[in-house]
């Protein structure tokens, strides 16, 4: 009987852990097992979102204020790419102890007061070559304004390269994306709203390496091989309708959360500036330390990034902020 009392006690922790280890890791499949062709575009997008990420975390590497040059470096690559694109660019200063830090801002030539959709990432790294984070934001937004110049010439789009979004500028107000924030309140600008690229680029299909916050595995796939999108309540129209022109693409899996804006973890990235000041806003994202091994490392290197799937991101991305805009 004591032998029975023992087993059935050690069930009954390995069933508490195997419950635990979900709500961590997930189980669900996602689905996208097998990776679709690429079309034609698909992979002129590849090979430019591969050259950019080359370019900002080999030849330029580091871009903090530690490597100031480097960010500099940065910031002007960008620059001369919106331009080549066609965007009218601009540049907003701002002083952090003595220093000048500066976003870049690009506008189709036309947007005649219309409300805009602003799209951003950040351009800066945590101390490493940082492809992943956040090279890949960079890139991909990049090439979706590649992407929609032309449609930009009716449709109203915004595009922000953020500075200092990470330490030990992060969830400050020294953050750019909060410097551009406080500029839209100041002239009581508005947007419909904001999608922020935040690391898009480390996919896995090795089962349990993607791992989630508290118990939301539950309701997730086990596999690295999706894209999510966070979105606070303020956001929840704006998340669904990214979602759902993704979705509609039909080469990549998306799955999002809506959360509370305090809700630890699903806040750290540049969306936490506009939802701070209460403008809709989602980040669209790999999941970052929630995944990738490489994680604010110096092996954050572009041969670790999946140059396929953000192509297919970034071009199901374009369906979702066309569909958005020219149905509002």
């Amino acid at each position: 009987m004591r032998m029975n009392g023992i087993l059935k006690h050690g069930l009954r922790l390995c069933a508490v852990v195997v419950v635990l280890f979900l709500g961590r890791y997930g189980w669900m499949p996602s689905g996208f097992l097998k990776k679709p062709a690429l079309t034609d575009a698909e992979k002129s997008t590849r090979e430019y979102l591969e050259r950019t990420v080359r370019v900002l975390s080999e030849d330029i590497g580091d871009r903090n204020a530690g490597s100031y040059l480097n960010l500099e470096r940065a910031k002007e690559y960008i620059a001369a790419e919106f331009s080549r694109f066609g965007y009218h660019v601009e540049m907003q200063y701002y002083s952090v102890e003595g220093r000048i830090y500066s976003n870049v801002i690009a506008k189709p030539l036309n947007l005649r007061g219309r409300v805009p959709l602003v799209i951003g990432a950040h351009y800066d790294t945590y101390s490493n070559p940082g492809a992943d984070d956040n090279a890949s934001g960079v890139a991909g937004m990049l090439a979706l304004a590649k992407l929609l110049y032309d449609k930009g010439r009716d449709l109203p789009f915004i595009f922000v390269a953020f500075v200092n979004e990470e330490p030990p500028f992060f969830e400050t107000e020294n953050m750019g994306s909060r410097a551009y924030v406080r500029r839209l309140k100041d002239e009581g600008a508005q947007i419909k709203g904001a999608v922020i690229l935040e690391s898009i680029g480390y996919y896995s299909k090795r089962l349990f390496s993607q791992r989630y916050l508290y118990f939301l595995g539950y309701f997730y796939p086990n596999r690295a091989d999706f894209i999510a999108l966070v979105g606070n309540l303020k956001s929840v129209s704006l998340t669904a309708n990214i979602k759902r022109g993704i979705a509609k693409y039909k080469k990549i899996s998306v799955r999002s959360v809506t959360v509370p804006d305090s809700f630890s973890g699903t806040n750290y990235s540049d969306h936490w500036s506009f939802w701070k000041d209460g403008y809709p806003a989602v980040m669209v994202t790999d999941t970052a330390f929630l995944r990738n091994p490489h994680y604010h490392k110096g092996s954050d290197l572009p041969s670790t990034l999946d140059y396929d799937a953000m192509a297919v991101l970034v071009h199901s991305l374009k369906n979702s902020v066309e569909s958005l805009l020219t149905a509002s």
